[in-house]
């Protein structure tokens, strides 16, 4: 079993050191008030003549400042001992790139590089850059692309996790419609975003806990919540936490050609700071998978076709459990993932969250459309002030009734009870991903 680590207590020098930012000052107005177009006694006329004028250049000393209102700043954080530690060169999974590897690739040198990056951030078209080689302007030497076209096959393969032939097909077939779904290999996605050098200053490797004057608990980021704590000390020492975070959303696409939806899932890690993971222009989000949509169904159903739904849901699931399969393994054992700063660390990938919409949680969680995903509140009770709280709710206990329910040898009394639990708790008793 592992063994709990100690705890490293450090001291910051300022809020900056944290992400914290203090106000430098209040804007003020100053308004004055002429009394004699207001029309009403004023008490300007009493003043003294030295006082009717403000001197900007003077200085005014006697004169109170606004108080100005600081963010908390934390007083003292504890970080986990022991927690992403560099892997040691005689045991890594990955030795590292065989001898003579060009650091190029794809290009062939660092002339065709610095070409290549030119092109790019000059935002030049395609036509421009083929102009530029139909005049030879690139000289006599060969070079690794000679059009704009073989330009973007060239930084197509500068990623190959991330290129056109990282994503693999795969057919679901409902009840005689064959949908086809497209998705990555979660451990490559996990491998990018990990060796992406721009997150060197932004990547976190081990959870904290941090405090403000009064010695209470500040939560902000994955990472100084109570469950990377916990999670950690399942881990072995000196391993990392990799919590990934998806999202999906079924789109609807047009009205006009076949009522067509698209069902993306994309995801990130809980290891970048949520500034930098959810700013669009960090690229820190990544398509995952397009999943298959199931056909249409009728408004009045009868029972095979009940039945046919039932078996629908069940291979979404399926489809979800082959897409996220990959991390039931490396979760358990571990895998070696080259960092940002050019470290290499045993990464445990544990699925931490899953943001999506609420018609998007009945269909993951397989709950009914007027029931909480997250607590057991009756269906009456919703969208209604409530006079007490509902405990959360027992997944793995209906996992754990699923499996009893399907099992052929159960007696029938059992299987009748366990699918009066699911009722009671607005759950459908199908096959589930998670």
């Amino acid at each position: 079993m592992p063994q709990v680590q100690g705890n490293v207590e450090q001291e910051p020098d300022s809020a900056s050191n944290f992400g914290l930012e203090t106000d430098e000052g209040l804007g003020c107005d100053f308004h004055l008030v002429d009394a004699s177009e207001s029309g009403e006694d004023s008490d300007l006329e009493s003043l003294q003549p030295e006082q009717d004028v403000w001197d900007a250049n003077s200085d005014h000393d006697d004169v109170e400042e606004p108080s100005v209102t600081t963010k908390p700043e934390p007083v003292k954080i504890t970080v986990y001992k022991g927690a992403g530690e560099p892997v040691p060169a005689d045991q890594r999974q990955w030795p590292g790139p065989p001898e003579g590897c060009n650091p190029w690739t794809p290009f062939e040198s660092s002339k065709d590089f610095a070409l290549a990056r030119w092109f790019v951030e000059s935002n030049t078209s395609k036509t421009k850059i083929n102009a530029y080689f139909n005049c030879g302007l690139s000289g006599a030497s060969t070079s690794s692309f000679t059009s704009g076209h073989t330009l973007r096959r060239q930084i197509d393969y500068m990623e190959p996790d991330m290129a056109h032939g990282s994503w693999m097909a795969g057919e679901a077939d409902f009840d005689g419609t064959k949908e086809t779904y497209f998705y990555r290999d979660v451990l490559s996605v996990i491998r990018y975003l990990f060796r992406q050098r721009s997150f060197v200053d932004d990547m976190v490797y081990a959870p904290v806990k941090v405090y403000n004057q009064a010695g209470e608990r500040m939560l902000s980021e994955m990472h100084t919540a109570e469950w990377w704590w916990k999670t950690q000390d399942s881990l072995p020492k000196g391993a990392t936490l990799v919590p990934p975070v998806c999202t999906s959303d079924e789109t609807h696409l047009t009205n006009f050609s076949g009522d067509k939806k698209v069902w993306p899932v994309y995801m990130t890690i809980g290891n970048l700071p949520s500034t930098v993971r959810n700013k669009p222009s960090r690229f820190a989000l990544v398509l995952l998978a397009i999943l298959p949509i199931p056909p249409k169904a009728g408004v009045r159903q009868t029972a095979q076709e009940v039945e046919q739904q039932r078996t629908k849901a069940n291979i979404l699931h399926r489809v979800l459990q082959a897409v996220l399969k990959p991390l039931q393994d490396a979760g358990r054992q571990g895998i070696d993932i080259l960092c940002p700063d050019m470290i290499t660390r045993r990464c445990f990938p544990v699925l931490a969250s899953w943001l999506a919409d609420h018609p998007e949680y009945t269909k993951l969680f397989n709950i009914r459309s007027r029931s909480c995903p997250v607590c057991v509140v009756p269906k009456e009770q919703m969208g209604s002030e409530y006079d007490r709280l509902y405990g959360e709710r027992d997944y793995s206990e209906l996992g754990r009734l699923w499996k009893i329910s399907q099992n052929p040898h159960t007696p029938t009394a059992k299987i009748l009870a366990a699918r009066r639990q699911f009722d009671r708790a607005n759950v459908k008793d199908l096959v589930n991903a998670f």
